[in-house]
């Protein structure tokens, strides 16, 4: 059956990440909803992904999932979270002109939007996934992937010394 696997996650969670991790394990990366992916070629797996918020604006993510739906998907939904303090000063680093405190109110949002919507996901770490191949190679094989490939690093550290 075809699958998509859908990645949300609050900004600075780890959405690409994880986005790139499926697409060495052989999933087609379908960034942006091209509808020619999914309607023309017709991947047996696809993986998409969105940061919530998108940026800079509050997108309704069943807009993200629902043409999968209509082109008979299956859908594995996969919410990502980082550590918080990490996950805000990632997107304070990229977008200087935002505060702390403006960051985390969209972070509270994020997660009341995602949580809000999905009637069942797989909670990734974003922790577990950079520092255990165990976890990374569970996480895939229980999907019929072959293990990611690629250099995993803990993000974090910078933030902490």
């Amino acid at each position: 059956m075809k699958t998509a696997f859908i990645i949300i996650g609050p900004e600075g969670s780890g959405t690409y990440m994880l986005a790139e991790a499926f697409v060495s394990a052989g999933c087609i990366y379908d960034d942006r909803l091209n509808e020619s992916t999914i309607h023309v070629n017709s991947p047996e797996k696809v993986v998409a992904r969105m940061s919530v918020p998108c940026a800079g604006k509050f997108i309704n993510p069943k807009d993200l999932f629902i043409p999968y739906i209509r082109a008979g998907y299956r859908i594995v939904f996969l919410v990502i979270f980082r550590d918080v303090n990490a996950s805000r000063l990632s997107v304070l680093g990229r977008d200087p002109e935002r505060t702390y405190v403006q960051v985390w109110d969209e972070y509270r949002k994020a997660m009341v939007q995602i949580v809000g919507i999905l009637p069942a996901a797989i909670v990734v770490s974003y922790e577990a996934f950079v520092d255990n191949p165990g976890y990374r190679r569970w996480l895939f094989e229980f999907y019929g992937l072959s293990e990611p490939t690629g250099e995993w690093f803990n993000a974090n550290e910078k933030y902490y010394g």
